[in-house]
């Protein structure tokens, strides 16, 4: 079945091939995208000011400003849909969809390790629309997912301030998103799911604020439910998830005291609703010993198995001064926080501002929270994974949009001290040239992925996966020992087993080493692959992984007496390239 989808990849490859000076085309589109969505985004604030011209209404609206930050988005980032494996979770996890359109139960035939099943089912949905689940679509997938989230961060903002300052602090996060072209920002990964929904978690609790909990009942349970769906996702950013939890029931017990009860429970029953669906889904289906072991051991397992949180904030660090694709927006971000702290200093300082208080609104310090949990999820395991920095971006940006709120708030009321005209005049002055640099840095640099076009067509299959195509056809079950995804993803073969990195099997000191290796060998049995492949050798990625993240000993085929006997037995050695063996089942016709 897998063969006779539409390769969206491959489709753009060779349509983009022979194109003439793409990157210019590129670029043209890109500017004009850029040029709207900077029109729209200044579009109010030259509507108050400049009472003479008037602007049609369409240009006001949220609706077309939203349109325009999607165009511009897309604009810039669909050459992130030709390259081949960006990162081997992407093919991890385009590999589990692969398997569960065969066998839909999740962890008795994927093990996500500590990536829930909910960043693998949307990848399903293109088998079923007669797209094959390959690279293009899953990054599809992810663009998709990144702009709802910033929509819904927009629209969050839209419900606590203005449209002539929330689209101008909105510009950096936009910007920084759009030029996003580093490996681990373009590749599907699984932040991309929990991303939307926290996002749209916190629209949800947005419009409630702004709502004064009237006609609130539905929105409670919305709000409980969609956070609930976040340790399915991405445990790592379950902190993010709790925190707005927490900043909700505090709103609830400060707005309506006599209703706290009743809508803690509300948004208590929404919130473990799904987590009891999981639990009846892991007992019917007899997988409660995996789930247990596989996904809640292995995440507790990540998220201690680094060193002091000295380690742990140097690693961030590093990944912070490393992010260039996302330095315009951490920039803005301190400048923001630096900019409201001197604002704050000065409040008990000056006699003016002692007179005529500065009452912020408690989304400030909501959003303060939202960031600051943020970075704990990315700094607690320990790992300089930069994809994990994209739990950041969402929240920085809508803390930058509160701040900016908050000082316009403020400085548009009488009982300010400061001169709005020149405060309005160097934020602009200040966003705008931060944004320009952004701009004009990612518009005259050539597009990496767009120049490799060539180079990515003459090598679209691996000469692994072009050798293992000689002996199995697509939809056939072949097993991979050793960390090397990519060759199921472009062989379109089926993993014949629940593990596809196989990384806790390699690795003799993890506590239940014995346990993967039992089960390994049971999925083995069970399915009895055409192909046995070891990529498993002293070069390979999974022993430099298992070797630097996993503090572990990597261990080799010989090493595991049942799984070598098994394959010296049932297998022969039909090819070896680059280190890796290709074994075929001794069944099959020589």
């Amino acid at each position: 079945m897998e063969n006779t989808n539409i390769d969206l990849r491959l489709f753009l490859l060779n349509n983009l091939i022979d194109v003439d000076n793409l990157q210019n085309i590129y670029k043209l589109f890109l500017l004009f995208f850029c040029l709207l969505f900077t029109f729209l985004a200044f579009s109010p604030l030259l509507a108050n000011r400049l009472h003479k011209i008037k602007i049609p209404r369409f240009i006001l609206s949220d609706i077309f400003f939203v349109i325009s930050i999607i165009a511009f988005v897309a604009a810039a980032r669909w050459p992130g849909l030709l390259p081949p494996e960006l990162n081997p979770d992407e093919s991890q996890m385009i590999a589990g969809a692969i398997k569960l359109c065969k066998d839909p139960v999740f962890w008795r035939s994927v093990d996500g390790t500590t990536s829930g099943p909910l960043n693998y089912y949307p990848l399903v949905l293109f088998s079923l629309l007669g797209i094959k689940i390959e690279y293009a679509a899953v990054r599809i997938v992810g663009l998709i997912l990144i702009m709802i989230s910033l929509t819904c961060s927009y629209y969050a903002l839209r419900q606590l301030y203005d449209s002539i300052i929330v689209r101008l602090a909105f510009m950096p996060l936009v910007a920084s998103v759009a030029f996003m072209i580093r490996s681990d920002y373009v590749h599907y990964s699984s932040e991309h799911v929990s991303i939307a929904i926290l996002s749209v978690s916190l629209l949800i609790f947005c419009k409630l604020y702004s709502r004064g909990l009237k006609n609130n009942k539905i929105l409670i349970l919305l709000l409980g439910f969609s956070l609930g769906l976040v340790p399915f996702a991405k445990p790592q950013a379950v902190p993010i998830a709790f925190a707005i939890s927490l900043a909700f029931l505090h709103f609830l017990y400060t707005s309506k005291r006599d209703k706290f009860i009743s809508n803690f429970l509300l948004f208590t029953l929404a919130a473990i609703l799904f987590t009891s669906f999981i639990t009846i889904y892991v007992f019917v289906f007899s997988i409660q010993d995996v789930f247990w072991i596989s996904y809640i051991e292995q995440n507790i397992y990540w998220a201690t198995i680094k060193g002091n949180y000295f380690e742990k904030m140097l690693n961030l660090f590093k990944m912070l001064i490393n992010s260039k694709d996302l330095s315009i927006l951490f920039i803005v971000t301190i400048i923001s926080l630096i900019g409201f702290a001197a604002l704050l200093i000065n409040k008990y300082y000056s006699t003016s501002m002692k007179r005529n208080k500065l009452k912020l609104d408690i989304f400030f310090y909501y959003g303060l929270f939202f960031l600051v949990s943020a970075i704990y999820s990315v700094m607690q395991p320990g790992n300089a994974f930069r994809h994990y920095l994209l739990l950041l971006v969402m929240p920085s940006g809508f803390l930058v949009g509160v701040i900016a709120g908050e000082f316009y708030k403020y400085l548009k009321s009488r009982e300010s001290p400061i001169n709005i005209n020149r405060f309005a005049a160097a934020f602009l002055i200040l966003i705008t040239m931060i944004c320009l640099i952004q701009i004009f840095d990612s518009m005259f640099r050539t597009n990496k992925y767009i120049k490799s076009r060539k180079l990515y067509i003459d090598n679209y299959i691996h000469p692994v996966s072009r050798e293992i195509l000689k002996y199995a056809s697509p939809g056939q079950s072949i097993v991979v020992w050793g960390w090397k995804p990519r060759l199921y993803v472009e062989t379109g073969t089926i993993a014949s087993t629940r593990d596809f990195t196989c990384q806790w099997q390699i690795d003799s000191r993890h506590k239940n080493n014995s346990l993967y290796i039992n089960r390994f060998i049971n999925d083995l049995f069970k399915s009895s692959p055409i192909l046995f492949i070891d990529a498993a050798g002293p070069d390979t990625f999974v022993h430099f992984f298992v070797s630097k993240y996993q503090n572990g000993r990597v261990s080799s085929l010989k090493d595991h007496p049942k799984i070598y006997d098994l394959v010296s037995n049932c297998y022969r050695v039909v090819s070896e390239i680059d280190g890796i063996k290709i074994y075929i089942n001794n069944n099959q016709h020589r």
